[in-house]
């Protein structure tokens, strides 16, 4: 993604701390001397600033970051990250900015019942997608090749107690997992 309004960056809902470097075009070395940073935001695109945003602000060993952890209410929206720089020798200002797209995890869910030996076992899905669509990865804990059906049906080889682990991925990235034994 290109990081601007029309094509933002994408992160996930809870898990997807986003994390910028700032690019400015000066050493890092110089910070305090030639080169400041006069002001930062993390708002929506509205115009609303946001909580769970934090700067590290440039030393000679390391770059600048902003950093945001998207909350629940900040769900399917556009974020957009500045900063500005001021030169000290040239007196003039220039603002940068990302856009970031709070994408919504999916929920892994599926439901199966307890089988009699030689009875194939029924994965019904229930994952709830939040966004976009989803790509499936069922492990059936017995060594056997993984399905990627939204609702597999497995035949087991022997009897026994066996975990069932759902992985999802919505179009955006975003991971969820369901575990269930049977």
């Amino acid at each position: 993604h290109s990081g601007n309004s029309y094509i933002p960056d994408v992160i996930c809902e809870t898990y997807g701390k986003a994390s910028y470097t700032i690019v400015t075009g000066y050493q890092n070395s110089d910070y305090g001397k030639t080169w400041t940073i006069s002001n930062w935001s993390v708002k929506t695109k509205s115009g609303n600033s946001v909580a769970n945003a934090s700067i590290s602000y440039p030393s000679s060993s390391q770059s600048g970051i902003i950093s945001y952890l998207p909350r629940s209410n900040e769900v399917d929206s556009t974020i957009q990250v500045s900063v500005t720089i001021q030169d000290l020798i040239q007196g003039c200002d220039s603002t940068k900015s990302r856009y970031l797209y709070v994408s919504p995890i999916p929920h892994a869910r599926f439901i199966a019942s307890d089988v009699c030996d030689g009875n194939s076992v029924v994965c019904l899905d229930s994952s709830i997608v939040g966004s976009g669509k989803l790509s499936y990865d069922y492990d059936f804990g017995d060594s056997s090749s993984h399905s990627t059906l939204a609702s597999p049906i497995h035949l087991y080889a022997k009897t026994g107690i066996y975990t069932i682990t759902l992985k999802i991925v919505n179009s955006n990235g975003c991971i969820d997992q369901f575990v269930k034994s049977i």
